[in-house]
């Protein structure tokens, strides 16, 4: 979930639970019945926001598995080019090795 998609869904719940509080206290009820609406809407939105935070903890952790297991694999291909270029890179040093003995033993 993006964050703009998430700061979206935080702003319109903000939203109806400010839209329904004023509802509910604008409305011609007694102050029984408008507790009870404003209890039952609170527990409603409780309940909501519980479950958002459920999915997207949720989604958090698929994703997070994802990019371990994706970072895992490049690491691995990392360390399996490194070994496929260690038998060369040690090959060339001798040669190296090599070339600059027979050179000095030249100059000398």
């Amino acid at each position: 979930m993006s964050t703009n998609n998430g700061n979206s869904t935080l702003v319109f719940l903000l939203g109806a639970a400010a839209g329904g509080l004023a509802a509910l206290l604008l409305a011609p009820r007694s102050g029984e019945e408008t507790r009870r609406r404003l209890r039952e809407t609170t527990e409603e939105l409780y309940e909501q926001g519980e479950e958002k935070v459920r999915a997207t903890s949720s989604e958090v952790k698929a994703r997070a598995a994802d990019v371990t297991e994706t970072v895992k694999d490049h690491v691995d291909d990392a360390a399996d080019l490194a070994r496929s270029h260690a038998g060369a890179v040690k090959e060339a040093v001798g040669e190296a090795k090599s070339t600059y003995q027979k050179e000095r033993r030249h100059q000398e």
